[in-house]
């Protein structure tokens, strides 16, 4: 199957908006500590932007034996998760190894989150998750709640400022958003803040399409993104790239998606996760072959418009070109990075926590049995 095409037994969900944060408004909270709420509240103008408050779980309750059911975020690093989809990828993978009669239905979600509630739930058997999320969930249910099948993107995400913000110091005192509280971004941008000894930044939490809008009636200063929010601010609301995370660690590589798994789902049908596995890898490969000609870029950048379009959240294709060159595929999950993820989380999310510290991170590979 080649283009955009999509295999007529694939289901799709329209994108589920995050849950009640959404339905408050957003608050600016201090970089130093996430625990106390500022004056400022951004309710109303965040109400203005359309947020809903729609349980995650819902939306696929009752579930068909027979149907395995993925989500992903609506954002370019989860670019694999629309080429499984729309290539049909995950749709063989899962009836070679489960049956003729299995199927897939996909769902996008607009926040990590949201997809967590619904794997806890058993609303979900699999998604694309960002690490943090995903180390989140794993350290909080002392280790049983997923497993990372494989990963799927690294680089992707940066800290895009006002024009005239040329230097670290410069963020004291300022506005900024992230798209979640403990998000993958949120705890990057907390270590980046807290490295350079800027304590008195806010941090409020607002969706990409969201933060443009705040970004331009200057209510923001600036954001920790991932791609195409990014990517988009720089093009649509002048905006400037302060940090690209990509410098931030060694050789350049961090991981933005995964691929996860409910463990009841890996212990009851583990050659559904291998499937799912296989897909990933299929996705990846697809993607990473494209990556390095001009012609490929532009086919991936057509796939991802049209399934972000879908998906509610336009992106115009000059913007996810952009996007793509700050990001690659890989399905090495970087094992390596897990225990950095792990000290942002339990020192720089929602406090410092004792939750899961006998834990290794990297227990929450599955080994694929």
């Amino acid at each position: 199957m080649t283009g955009s095409s999509r295999r007529d037994g694939a289901q799709r969900v329209r994108i589920t908006p995050a849950g009640p944060q959404g339905a408050r408004g957003t608050a600016f909270a201090r970089a130093a500590g996430p625990g106390r709420i500022l004056q400022v509240l951004l309710a109303v103008a965040l109400l203005v932007l359309g947020i809903g408050a729609v349980g995650a779980a819902r939306a696929l309750q009752g579930r068909d034996p027979h149907t395995v059911r993925i989500g992903y975020l609506a954002t370019t690093t989860h670019a694999a998760a629309y080429v499984a989809q729309r290539e049909g990828f995950a749709e063989r993978a899962v009836a070679a190894a489960g049956g003729s009669q299995e199927r897939v239905s996909v769902q996008a979600f607009s926040s990590g989150p949201a997809v967590i509630e619904a794997l806890n739930s058993g609303a979900l058997d699999a998604a694309y998750l960002g690490p943090v999320p995903a180390l989140n969930s794993y350290l909080n249910s002392d280790g049983r709640s997923l497993r990372i099948l494989a990963g799927a993107t690294s680089g992707g995400a940066s800290l895009v400022v006002r024009s005239d913000i040329t230097g670290a110091q410069q963020l004291s005192g300022a506005r900024l958003a992230t798209p979640q509280e403990g998000g993958s971004q949120d705890l990057a941008l907390r270590a980046y803040l807290a490295e350079h000894g800027i304590g008195d930044a806010g941090i409020a939490h607002a969706t990409g399409a969201q933060v443009l809008t705040l970004f331009r009636q200057g209510r923001l200063d600036g954001a920790f993104l991932p791609e195409p929010w990014a990517s988009q601010l720089v093009a649509e609301g002048g905006a400037r790239v302060l940090v690209d995370e990509r410098d931030l660690w060694p050789e350049r590589a961090f991981p933005t998606a995964v691929l996860v798994a409910n463990q009841d789902f890996l212990a009851a049908h583990p050659e559904l996760g291998r499937a799912l596995r296989t897909a990933n890898a299929e996705a990846v490969d697809w993607l990473a072959r494209r990556t390095g000609t001009a012609a490929g870029r532009a086919q991936i950048a057509a796939l991802l418009e049209a399934g972000l379009s879908a998906d509610g959240q336009p992106v115009e294709r000059d913007v996810l070109l952009d996007a793509l060159g700050r990001m690659s595929f890989t399905t090495d999950p970087l094992a390596g990075t897990l225990s950095t993820y792990w000290d942002r989380l339990r020192h720089l999310g929602t406090g410092e926590t004792t939750a899961g510290a006998d834990l290794d991170p990297e227990g929450i590979l599955w080994s694929g049995t």
